[in-house]
């Protein structure tokens, strides 16, 4: 509608969920940009709290970026499973600059959905309004955890439900899964970036196979 504010432009929208993935892994990182800006994010975690930075800059060389009238350049919305606390937040962001938004937080219930920040800014008199994903995810509030042998399938089982379990299907880059390769896989996903112990034994019915069984517990 005339007025309304800009949103993201369709051509960037592929580049929006694969940043998101990156992030929730690597903890740091681009989480969008083009041509009038460039988010950049770092999340850290400890037990159930959780510290986030939104490093926002401004791509322009002669026109400063301002915030809306009714919204600060980034505001994260009230979510039930999330306390976050924002800290101060410049109203403006000077050409060529950039400016932290930072917020502090704790998990307070465990959460599928992550959620969402949203950047409000004028830019040569023209509104802009971008909801962005978050890359906070539930792994970043857990602690590794390591079942010996015959721990590890009752528990795994116990889980077993619709809304508690999801399945994920990828072939291998090439057609074939390289053991090294595999394994570095493995360490930097799930026992860096997910947060995950690794679990030892076979997984049955897999035997003679490369497999990998891994466990965390949620902190409160």
């Amino acid at each position: 509608p005339p007025g309304a504010a800009k949103g993201v432009e369709e051509a960037l929208l592929p580049q929006l969920k694969p940043g998101v993935n990156e992030l929730g892994v690597s903890r740091r990182g681009t989480l969008f940009a083009h041509d009038l800006i460039k988010v950049s994010c770092r999340h850290a975690y400890q037990n159930a709290q959780i510290k986030l930075a939104l490093y926002v800059g401004n791509k322009s060389a002669s026109g400063a970026l301002t915030a809306a009238a009714d919204a600060p350049i980034a505001f994260v919305p009230d979510v039930s499973y999330l306390k976050l606390t924002a800290g101060p937040a410049a109203p403006s962001i000077a050409p060529g600059a950039q400016e932290v938004y930072g917020w502090t937080g704790e998990c307070m219930a465990p959460f599928a959905e992550v959620p969402e920040v949203r950047l409000s800014f004028v830019a040569g008199g023209v509104a802009y309004r971008y909801p962005l994903r978050l890359p906070v995810v539930a792994s970043g509030f857990c602690n590794p955890t390591s079942f010996p042998g015959g721990e590890f399938l009752p528990k795994w089982e116990a889980l077993a439900g619709d809304d508690r379990e999801a399945t994920v299907t990828f072939a291998a880059a090439g057609g074939k899964l390289d053991g090294a390769a595999f394994a570095k896989a493995r360490d930097d996903v799930l026992v860096k970036g997910l947060k995950m112990g690794l679990c030892p034994g076979a997984v049955p019915g897999f035997e003679g196979r490369i497999t990998v069984r891994a466990a965390a517990t949620r902190c409160t």
